[in-house]
């Protein structure tokens, strides 16, 4: 894994120029339509684990195929697509929406990663290091979600894999969105976890990270610079009905802890 620390948009772009241009080159002699890398911002350097894996974990919840498929009813329900979406469609929906699923985001952006990774109110409070998670894609990474029923397996052997969403969607879009899908493993202590990706072989070699690690005075210099490039909260998340599946998707999540309590 290479890891690099940068302060500033300009060593941000200087120290992502390596990858791209390999990627580009990777791109000029097989070719394909699949981008050659991928940028994911985080806030903290944290394991790379859907947001359901700390839901299911904090919430004590045994049984997370079901809580899953059932978030999805609850999109249906509000939206009343039943039948106009797939499964898939509706996970990227939510995942771009705030509710938490099994799926990670990735965009072919590297700016939009990075805004995702310093936007944070607190930046204000003092010095807090993020990190651009740079993954150098192959071909057999990806998957045609026609391949898979559901984006929700309850099939052992089932694998880590990236698929573009097809549906045209306005957070999607802005963000050049790619998601990756995770799937439970029985981890040490036998249950069902997801294994973050930057402890999964399947990945070893081609994941690297930038850490941006500068003062609050620098995070607003490098804010205002994205700014200027089109980079904002307005552009990459606007508003939309999704919001309101988001409040109901949380009411489940306690709804399901509290059942769960209550059978032991």
């Amino acid at each position: 894994m290479c890891e690099k620390v940068v302060s500033s948009v300009d060593e941000y772009l200087a120290a992502i120029l390596p990858f791209q241009q390999k990627a580009f080159a990777q791109i000029h002699r097989f070719g394909s339509e699949r981008p050659a890398i991928l940028f994911r911002g985080q806030k903290a350097e944290v394991p790379l684990v859907a947001k359901i894996g700390k839901v299911v974990e904090d919430n004590n919840i045994e049984r997370p195929l079901t809580f899953e498929r059932n978030r999805l009813r609850i999109a249906q329900t509000i939206l009343g697509v039943h039948g106009k979406y797939t499964e898939w469609d509706l996970v990227a929906l939510s995942q771009h929406h705030g509710i938490e699923t099994r799926f990670l985001d990735w965009t072919s952006n590297s700016l939009v990663a990075l805004w995702f990774a310093i936007n944070d109110k607190d930046y204000h409070y003092g010095v807090r290091d993020s990190v651009v998670w740079i993954l150098e894609t192959v071909e057999r990474d990806f998957l045609i979600p026609e391949d898979e029923t559901s984006p929700i397996p309850d099939k052992k052997g089932s694998q880590t894999v990236i698929f573009t969403p097809d549906l045209i969607d306005s957070r999607i879009s802005a963000q050049d969105s790619y998601l990756m899908r995770q799937v439970y493993e029985k981890l040490s202590d036998k249950k069902l976890k997801i294994r973050p990706v930057d402890n999964n072989p399947t990945f070893k070699g081609r994941l690297h990270k930038i850490k941006i690690s500068c003062s609050v005075q620098d995070i607003q210099t490098m804010i205002d610079d994205l700014r200027k490039y089109g980079y904002t909260k307005e552009s990459l998340i606007p508003d939309s009905i999704w919001d309101r599946i988001k409040e109901c998707s949380d009411r489940l999540v306690k709804d399901y802890s509290q059942k769960d309590k209550a059978s032991k």
